[in-house]
Formats: structure tokens, C-alpha cells, sequence
């Protein structure tokens, strides 16, 4: 992924960007369902939304992967059973859609990655054919893993797992061992500057720089490229999804809310306030909704992006996100150019 061939726009109308707090239920429908079931889920860990809108569930109880398309509550199981061959997963968790259109899964029942190669055109002829991308046994070495909660993808093709051993390691294209970016990496958990306590989730931006939901201690770390220590960027209880865009504006879930951190606080604001009482992942879609997945609900909900209660307007720039796979073009005019000259004059500078 040395350059950048396919782009999906997304639009986040800045600062004041609010939420419709009346939660849409796209897929399942609040009952457990088994593995034979199409419209129900059973503790969906992930999703991530293709530039169709389609769904792609990691429904991690009954292992599989299941796709929803846009508009549709019936899923199409697109892998085939709980295993360890190519068309398997077992517990899948965290996943990613890159540029290019592929979904990367963490196979955490396997103790690997799978990656399913332009995911769009692949889930049409079910069941998909993934390739092991890391692959590794359980263990606390550097060519193993613990439980797989994340993945994460750069524009150079590297992936990033978190793991039960409270670190990430880095795993370049055809590595058969992975290096140490952020935590101990003995399997010895901590809340120093350079340890981690259940990393659940990680996003990396388009400066590589890692973020981490560090779960059990309460807070955001951000890990920039080659450091050996994390700065604390976010406070809040047990954080368990994490999103950056490029301006340095957090998204984190925490407690059954969706936060909103401005650069240089670690004090969030509140924009989602969910039904669920516990989540592993959300997205954004190419016009700002969220959806997040509903762990003990056994549902994904959506949440709407409202526009028309926003009053500020961003001129034009664009964003690479790794993890939600977020591009943002603002295109109208600055109306009140006080509060974006506030809260983006870095960004601007930039672009100008």
C-alpha cells in the first residue's frame, strides 16, 4: 500500500458535528442467534462498512463473518464455520477495510490475521477465501500472540494486533515475527508510561502513529512512531474503540458513550449516549454516521450524523485513517471562522 489508488470520502462537519441519539438497528435483531441464523448475531465483537455501505460483522460467538448488505436486515454468512482452514475463523474480533478495499480480521480462536482481498466483489461468491497474513501460536515471544482484540493497517502495509499479552506489535508485509511498538512485551502488564493493562483496541494515523485504547488503565495512549513511551491523550473508564482524524480529534467508546476529545484535553465531551451496555467497536460511514456494535445486544445500531444542527462550516481538506478508513473533505466556506480558527488553526496552516 505505497500509494493511495482508492479514496472514500467522508464527511465530519467539524466541531459541532452532533448525533440523532435515537439509535436505527441495521443488523440483528436483540436476540442470540446460532451459526445457522441470517438475521440474528451472537456477541458481534467489530464491523467495518465497505464504499457500498455493506456491512462486514465480526460475530464472534459464533465465528464467523457475516455481511449485511446496505439497507438489508438478512445476512449472508460469508465464511463457513468455526476452523482454522482458509474459509474459517474462530472468535473473530477486531477488523479494518484498507484503501484498497481489502478487510483484515483478527482471528483470535486461530491466533492469527486474515485478510480477504477486495471484500466488496469476494462477499459475492461466499464462502471467502482469506490468506494468513500473521500467523503465529499462543505464547509471549515476538512470532506469537495472546488473544488477538485489534488489528490496524499503515499506508506501507504493516499491521498492527494488539494482544492479551498488554502490548502491539508490528508485523511487516511476509514477517514471520513481529516487533515491539508500545508496552513491555513480556506479557507483564503495567500503568508506567511505557506499559500497557488489555489494549483492546488500536488505530494508526496517517503519521503512524499509534493509538491505544488501554482498557484497564483507564485511558488513550498515543505512541508516536519509534518512541518507547506513550503520552496520555485521553482519560476515561475502560475505553474499548478508539478513532483519530487529522486534526488530532479523538472518538473514543467508553461505558455505552461515545466521547469526543479536542487536541491538547484529556477531558471528553459525551456526543453518543447508546442503549448498549457494552461495545468492542464503532465506525464512521462516508457521511459521518456511526455504528456501533452491540456485544451483549446482539445488534448494530446506527446512529445518524445531524447536519442541519451544526452552524459551522469547514473549508476543504482531506484524512487518512487507517483503522475506520476515514477521509474527510470539508468543501463549503468558513461561516464562523472564530471557532474553526480555535480549534484547527494547525490543520489549516497546513493546508494553506
Amino acid at each position: 500500500m505505497s500509494s493511495i489508488r482508492k479514496r472514500w470520502n467522508y464527511f465530519l462537519d467539524g466541531p459541532c458535528l452532533p448525533w440523532n441519539q435515537n439509535r436505527i438497528i441495521v443488523a440483528g435483531n436483540g436476540t442470540t442467534g446460532d451459526d445457522d441464523s441470517i438475521s440474528m448475531l451472537n456477541e458481534p465483537w467489530d464491523l467495518s462498512i465497505d464504499s457500498n455501505f455493506n456491512l462486514y460483522i465480526s460475530d464472534t460467538t459464533n465465528s464467523r463473518i457475516i455481511m449485511f448488505p446496505s439497507g438489508s436486515l438478512v445476512g449472508i454468512p460469508l465464511t463457513s464455520g468455526s476452523g482454522s482452514n482458509l474459509s474459517q475463523v474462530v472468535h473473530p474480533r477486531g477488523s479494518v477495510i484498507d484503501t484498497y478495499g481489502n478487510l483484515y480480521v483478527a482471528d483470535a480462536g486461530n491466533y492469527r490475521i486474515m485478510k480477504y482481498a477486495n471484500i466488496t466483489s469476494a462477499s459475492q461468491s461466499p464462502p471467502i477465501i482469506g490468506e494468513v497474513v500473521v500467523n503465529a501460536d499462543f505464547g509471549t515471544g515476538y512470532d506469537k500472540m495472546g488473544n488477538d482484540a485489534d488489528v490496524a493497517v499503515d499506508s506501507l502495509g504493516n499491521i498492527f494486533v494488539s494482544d492479551s499479552n498488554h502490548r502491539v506489535l508490528k508485523w511487516a508485509p511476509g514477517a514471520t515475527n513481529g516487533t515491539l511498538v508500545a508496552g513491555r512485551g513480556d506479557g507483564y502488564w503495567g500503568d508506567g508510561a511505557d506499559e500497557l493493562r488489555n489494549p483492546i483496541a488500536i488505530y494508526v494515523d496517517q503519521n503512524m502513529t499509534l493509538y491505544i485504547a488501554d482498557s484497564d488503565n483507564n485511558r488513550i495512549q498515543k505512541w508516536i512512531s519509534g518512541s518507547s513511551e506513550g503520552t496520555t491523550v485521553g482519560q476515561l473508564y475502560h475505553p474499548t474503540d478508539v478513532v483519530v482524524d487529522s486534526n488530532g480529534t479523538i472518538y473514543a467508546w467508553s461505558s455505552a458513550k461515545l466521547y469526543r476529545f479536542y487536541p491538547g484535553s484529556t477531558s471528553g465531551t459525551i456526543v453518543i449516549s447508546s442503549y448498549t451496555a457494552r461495545s468492542y467497536g464503532f465506525k464512521f460511514d462516508s457521511v459521518g454516521n456511526v455504528y456501533v456494535a452491540t456485544y451483549w445486544d446482539n445488534t448494530i445500531d446506527k446512529y445518524t450524523v445531524n447536519n442541519a444542527s451544526c452552524s459551522t462550516y469547514m473549508p476543504h481538506y482531506e484524512l487518512y485513517s487507517a483503522k475506520a478508513n476515514i477521509y474527510l473533505i470539508f468543501l463549503s466556506q468558513v461561516v464562523e471562522w472564530q471557532q474553526f480558527h480555535k480549534c484547527h488553526q494547525k490543520l489549516f496552516q497546513r493546508q494553506v
